[in-house]
């Protein structure tokens, strides 16, 4: 219903709809950017699960925050911004975190990772990264 809206237009009228509406608003967005903000969470953080984990949480911000933007005209550039700054601050939890955890409990965490589940997560990657 929405694909052929501009991000503005869709932006504005999450301002000034129903819920239902809201929601399919919500979807013809995530829709239009999750592969392009996979890659950037991927990008920054170098391994898939974290950017996955990160990519949920970029879309929770968008889903809080959209109807309360200003200027719609920059929504590509809001959500890869909140995209961005996400991944910086995994980036410095998970840093924190090494600092501070020990190497064999990392070591033991990654020795237990099922092979179908190295596999399945592997063929995710190719695809969204292609």
């Amino acid at each position: 219903m929405y694909e052929n809206s501009s991000d503005s237009d869709l932006v504005r009228k999450l301002q000034h709809c129903t819920e239902g509406e809201k929601q399919e608003i919500l979807l013809t967005l995530y829709e239009r950017y999750k592969l392009l903000v996979l890659k950037i969470c991927y990008h920054y953080l170098a391994d898939y699960d974290q950017a996955r984990d990160t990519f949920h949480d970029v879309f929770i911000k968008v889903i809080e925050n959209a109807p309360k933007l200003q200027n719609p005209a920059v929504f590509k550039s809001w959500l890869l911004t909140i995209a961005k700054n996400q991944c910086v601050d995994r980036l410095r939890k998970t840093s924190l975190l090494k600092d501070q955890e020990p190497l064999t409990t990392r070591i033991e965490i990654i020795g237990e990772q099922r092979t179908e589940d190295r596999y399945v997560a592997q063929m995710d990657k190719e695809k969204i990264l292609g």
